[in-house]
């Protein structure tokens, strides 16, 4: 009877310690597979900053955006939490070896947040996912003039979840429109005093985890969320708002 009672034991044991194996196994696995998912929101996320940091230090003055473009814009529409569609007018330089001048370099550029009708676990709920588009408006060479309407240029980013930018005037105060005429729904001209000098871009991006998870994972896991924000200053503009570079004659 002992010696039953012995194997049992041993039974018992060996079990438990298979089960602890199994389960610490199952927590490296997931823990690698969480690893891969923020990187690749982190991916995501500075993919697009790769571009929105370079085309928002471009962004010209409204001296330099008429010379160029024949308008100056500057809009953001949405919430305070959300922005639908940002457009600025920025520059790119021209390849190398081009004799294309400084205008013929210009674009009006619109980031476009659209609603992809997914979803992603992030915690312990679910969120909706958007992608940033991007459009644009660019002088033609051969005209040198801007068509009427945005082409759409590619995706910026995607698995977005937040999305949100500021721009702010040499006053520190927050603005959602400048330009030089009516339009895109907004009121006629403004004033030049009020034209942005600073903008704050702030993204999230959640890429989709596996659903297998332990129990103790589920309600705290984010490991899927990447927040990266920036503070940037185009470079034409100085603290008190006026150019330091003279626009194109």
């Amino acid at each position: 009877m002992q010696a039953i009672f012995d194997h049992l034991t041993a039974i018992l044991v060996g079990a438990t310690l298979l089960g602890a194996l199994l389960f610490v196994q199952m927590r490296q696995h997931q823990a690698a597979i969480e690893t891969v998912v923020h990187d690749r929101a982190q991916e995501h996320a500075g993919s697009f900053f790769d571009t929105a940091q370079r085309e928002i230090e471009n962004i010209r003055t409204r001296q330099q955006a008429q010379a160029g473009m024949g308008y100056y814009i500057m809009d953001i529409e949405g919430t305070a939490a959300r922005t639908d569609r940002f457009t600025f007018i920025t520059s790119e330089p021209p390849p190398a070896g081009s004799a294309t001048s400084v205008e013929h370099s210009l674009k009006a550029v619109s980031y476009v947040l659209r609603e992809t009708g997914d979803s992603v676990r992030v915690g312990t709920s679910k969120r909706a996912t958007y992608r940033v588009e991007r459009w644009t408006n660019q002088v033609d060479p051969a005209t040198s003039s801007a068509p009427a309407g945005f082409t759409f240029a590619g995706v910026m980013a995607v698995d977005v979840v937040t999305f949100v930018v500021r721009a702010y005037d040499r006053n520190n105060a927050l603005r959602t429109w400048a330009g030089t005429s009516g339009g895109y729904g907004r009121p006629g001209s403004t004033w030049s005093a009020n034209d942005p000098v600073r903008y704050e871009i702030e993204i999230e991006t959640a890429a989709k985890a596996p659903d297998m998870r332990a129990g103790d994972q589920k309600s705290t896991s984010q490991q899927n969320l990447v927040r990266v924000a920036h503070s940037i200053r185009p470079v034409n503009s100085g603290a008190t708002g006026s150019s330091t570079v003279t626009g194109p004659s």
